[in-house]
């Protein structure tokens, strides 16, 4: 995931930017996470299932 989509999505904006950036070298260098993902490698959009509840009066 680029640093754009990452800053918008609350779990990553709220870590420090050079830790993320750590981590995610790792996953990449390793490859880790490419071989557990591969189906994801490839799709234009992911619905993670964020939903915003409003109670009424």
């Amino acid at each position: 995931m680029d640093r754009a989509a990452r800053q918008a999505s609350s779990t990553f904006a709220q870590l420090p930017a050079d830790i993320v950036d750590l981590a995610i070298a790792g996953l990449r260098a390793s490859g880790a996470w490419a071989r557990r993902h591969a189906d994801r490698l490839h799709r234009d959009s992911v619905d993670y299932g964020y939903r915003l509840l409003v109670a009424g009066e």
